[in-house]
Formats: structure tokens, C-alpha cells, sequence
């Protein structure tokens, strides 16, 4: 949603159908869903780093319509959820090819991106990838990007972590967070041990991934529930390394870079163009060279690998 230009209305929301972000592996986010409105409430099924107190808080006083959000962790969850509760919610956030598996499964509704005013500002991009496509139509709105990669704090690391097998040195034993998302998770252990397509690992893969977590489980302080709970253990020093999304940099949530073109130029406008450079905010194309986030091809199986190592 944009507050720059001009007001969310009831009409906007219900030719939306689906709003949403793109999200990569070693990256992240997207919404998708049937809108529904329900007298002045606005069910959302989304992370916690995908919106901000204020701003809905701001559209309600603009449009009577109130953003209601329900947190979750793993795209897997909220498949799943949306799956077995029909219209309970009216917007999904989704990472990139998790949007048209909803879309397949008859669980969102596609819409023309153009109607949406806000539309204009994006990058030109990010309103034609492939993969979103509906005829005319998209899938879902592209809000944000970002790579996952890792974060140390010098202070306590000496030595720049240059791969993800550098996690595994005991002296960092209770010292690094990560979110708690079991399909990424083994995606990146499949990543650490070799495979091409580490959401479409062969059972050989997944053995070897697994293995991978068990020597990196005894260094994680914890699993967090949301991005802001790895950045809170970064700040407060209780965490050393991170796993987390591009701008986590000092310390900052919701830091990544959006597809929106006009926000870029917003920041270095503002004299913020530094920070705006250092998250690729000017060059969304980088969305599209690295491995991006879905399904599985085996979801049962990664998540019964990482249960096997972290439990249920």
C-alpha cells in the first residue's frame, strides 16, 4: 500500500484481488488472496516485517478500513492455512513461486495490476514477471525483495564468515539466530552441501542437508518467530550471527529494498541514497539472478528432515 498517492478505497481493494510481494532465496516476500471485505476489517496473513503500526493506523483514519494482521513464519504454514480456512483471510503474503501455487490451487484471484493506481510506481520489472502472469492479469502485487544471507557482529567475529559451512565452528555454539521457516532453512543446508536446485532435492540431497543442520543446530540460540526477533538478537548482543533478509544492516527491520521506483527516489531525495545503494534499492534485477523461494518439490519431506533435527 502507498500513502503517497492518493487514498486505499473499498473499490481499490476489491480490483486488487490479491496483493503481494516477491520474495528470493537466500531472499524474500509476496501477498496473494481473495479480497474480502468485511465490514471495515481487512483479514491479513503476512510476516511481521511486511507492515508497519503507523501506516495502518494511517489507512484506517483515510479510509475506515482497518488492516487486522495474523503473523506466521513458514510459507508452508500459511498454505496450509489459507488451504483449511476458505475465506478467513483476505490477503496472503507469499515469497515468489509460492504465489502461483496459491493461484493454481484456486485459493487467490489474479487482477489487472494497471488498475491499481500505485501500480505506476513500480520498477517495470517487477510487473512482468513471467511466472506471475495470468493472461492480462497478475497474480499478486509486487511489494519487496531481498537475498538472505548471513550478518556477524565484528565485535565477537573475527573472522568473516565467507560460506555457510563457517557456521558450523563450535566458538560460535548458542550465537547465531534464525527465523524459523523449515522449507528455507533445508534449502540453505541443501545450498551448504552442494545441491543445484535446493528446492528440489533428491533423498540423498535431504540426508545430506539434514546432516548439515545437526552439526549446525548446538550453535543456534534460537529459532525466531519473525525477522525482528533475529535483528532484536543481533542489537542486544545475545546473537552474534544472523541469518536474515538484505538490510538488516544496524539493526534496521523492515530495511529491504521495495520494487517501488518512487520510494528509491523518496530516500535519495532525502539524502538517504547511501543506504538505498548499499540494498540494491536501484537495481531490482537482482531479484531475478539468484535462487528463488517456493515449494519444495518433497514439502513433507524437508519439513520431516528439519523436525527430525530441531523437533516439531
Amino acid at each position: 500500500m502507498s500513502m503517497t498517492e492518493g487514498k486505499l478505497t473499498r473499490a481499490d481493494l476489491l480490483k486488487a484481488g490479491a496483493a503481494g510481494a516477491i520474495g528470493l532465496t537466500l531472499a524474500r516476500p509476496a501477498f496473494a488472496r481473495t479480497i474480502r471485505i468485511d465490514g471495515v476489517t481487512l483479514n491479513m496473513l503476512t510476516w511481521s516485517d511486511h507492515y508497519a503500526n503507523d501506516q495502518l493506523k494511517a489507512v484506517s483514519k483515510a479510509t475506515q478500513i482497518q488492516g487486522r494482521p495474523t503473523l506466521f513464519s513458514d510459507n508452508a504454514d500459511a498454505y496450509l492455512k489459507i488451504k483449511q480456512t476458505g475465506s478467513q483471510f483476505d490477503i496472503v503474503s507469499g515469497d515468489a513461486l509460492w504465489v502461483p501455487k496459491y493461484h493454481k490451487d484456486g485459493l487467490t484471484t489474479s487482477f489487472p495490476l494497471s488498475e491499481l493506481t500505485v501500480s505506476k510506481q513500480l520498477y517495470s520489472i517487477a510487473r512482468n514477471f513471467p511466472f506471475w502472469k495470468d493472461g492480462s492479469n497478475y497474480m499478486g502485487y509486487p511489494f519487496s525483495w531481498s537475498t538472505v544471507q548471513i550478518y556477524y557482529n565484528p565485535k565477537y567475529v573475527t573472522t568473516k564468515p565467507d560460506s555457510w559451512h563457517a557456521l558450523l565452528d563450535s566458538k560460535y555454539k548458542g550465537k547465531i539466530s534464525l527465523e524459523n521457516i523449515p522449507t528455507d532453512v533445508m534449502a540453505i543446508a541443501g545450498r551448504a552441501t552442494g545441491a543445484k536446485q535446493p528446492y528440489s532435492m533428491t533423498s540423498a540431497q535431504i540426508s545430506s542437508a539434514k546432516d548439515f543442520l545437526k552439526q549446525l543446530k548446538p550453535n543456534v540460540l534460537k529459532l525466531a518467530s519473525q525477522n525482528n526477533e533475529v535483528v532484536r538478537a543481533l542489537a542486544d548482543g545475545s546473537a552474534w550471527i544472523g541469518i536474515t533478509n538484505l538490510g538488516t544492516d544496524n539493526f534496521i527491520t523492515n530495511g529491504r529494498p521495495l520494487f517501488n521506483e518512487k520510494a528509491n527516489k523518496i530516500l535519495v531525495n532525502g539524502g538517504h541514497g547511501d543506504r538505498a545503494r548499499r540494498q540494491y534499492y536501484n537495481k531490482p534485477e537482482n531479484a531475478l539472478k539468484m535462487t528463488i523461494k517456493g515449494p519444495a518439490g518433497d514439502e513433507q519431506a524437508y519439513v520431516d528432515a528439519f523436525n527430525e533435527v530441531f523437533g516439531a
